[in-house]
């Protein structure tokens, strides 16, 4: 989305120079025509400035369409943002006065933007109250259609909001595996002599040649299978406890170029569990070019937890437990059996 917006914004720039460019042209064929007595002469600039008038239409026409599709893709939309704010207001039995008092406004704040009797947007502060209270990021309150969404989509969201949540409060503990050692990952062989990779989500392919044989490891994307789809950056994994099942997230970028694909970049998401002797079992949970704009935002809104928490120090269990007790002058009672070094 970030690349369409780009991409129109350029293309909006280098039609409003063009414009300029134009109109000033048309200045000077206007002068030129003042200027000459000749009617050849006269009558070949007025023919220019029809031409640059009907360039300049063209041009305006296409202007009008780029600055539509830039509405929509703006971050923020009102009509939206007040939709979403009434129906969350309804689903979580909050009252609108709590929302505005709490973010500092008089009573009938919000009735008056949607009875039109203000034309502003809902302050900042507002919108953060709002985001707070009704449990919703901001950016899926300012910009996705809330009302729309199914139950599963419902039951989706609901699941990452809950994985963002702990991941913020350290109760998930993300591990990071970056591009390259994935594509270090190797096909070994069990005991049987059967190939097999140790990542969850790739498979072990082979491919033969008159004079070679190799084997190497393929992502198994589930979503879009044979199509060529492979991670390109971080991908991250963490357990879910108390169950024993591994959530996966995967950015991976599109395949096969004959397929339409709606981003060159997106992520998987994955359920993994593994049995006592590691085998895995996998299963889809979704992706993001293939659900709704709210779980889209709710995605990158975990994405973000998840690289600001590992930005962080964390210990492991044993180490904290080590540290509070020198804190609190707690000695273990193996302590006096050991000896210390001279």
């Amino acid at each position: 989305m970030n690349e369409d917006r780009i991409e129109l914004q350029t293309r909006k720039n280098e039609i409003e120079r063009k414009i300029s460019f134009l109109e000033a042209q048309i200045g000077n064929c206007q002068i030129q025509q003042q200027a000459t007595k000749i009617k050849a002469e006269k009558l070949h600039y007025m023919d220019e400035e029809s031409e640059y008038n009907g360039e300049i239409r063209n041009l305006k026409e296409e202007l009008a369409h780029i600055e539509c599709a830039l509405d929509k893709l703006k971050r923020f939309n009102r009509e939206v943002c007040l939709e979403n704010i009434d129906f969350l207001l309804a689903q979580k039995d909050v009252k609108l006065g709590v929302l505005e008092s709490d973010s500092g406004n008089r009573p009938g704040y919000l009735s008056r933007m949607k009875s039109g009797k203000s034309t502003s947007d809902p302050s900042i502060e507002f919108l953060m109250t709002a985001s707070e209270k009704l449990e919703v990021p901001l950016d899926m309150l300012v910009s996705s259609r809330l009302s729309e969404m199914s139950a599963t989509e419902k039951f989706i969201l609901d699941f990452l909001k809950k994985a963002a949540s702990d991941t913020q409060t350290d109760k998930l503990e993300w591990i990071r595996e970056t591009v390259t050692e994935l594509e270090k990952l190797e096909v070994e062989h069990d005991n049987n002599g059967y190939p097999e990779v140790s990542h969850p989500l790739y498979v072990p392919f082979a491919e033969r040649t008159e004079d070679t044989y190799y084997e190497y490891p393929l992502y198994n994307s589930l979503f879009f299978k044979n199509c060529g789809v492979k991670p390109c950056n971080n991908g991250y994994h963490a357990k879910l406890v108390p169950t024993d099942q591994w959530l996966y997230i995967m950015e991976c970028e599109k395949g096969d170029e004959r397929i339409c694909w709606k981003n060159d970049r997106f992520f998987e998401l994955y359920l993994v569990n593994f049995d006592r002797y590691g085998n895995a079992t996998t299963k889809k949970v979704c992706n993001t070019l293939e659900v709704s704009s709210p779980v889209c935002v709710t995605i990158n809104s975990l994405i973000k937890s998840i690289i600001t928490s590992m930005s962080r120090v964390h210990i492991e269990d044993d180490v904290r437990d080590a540290i509070d007790s020198y804190m609190n002058g707690i000695v273990s009672a193996s302590d006096d059996d050991i000896l210390p070094f001279n």
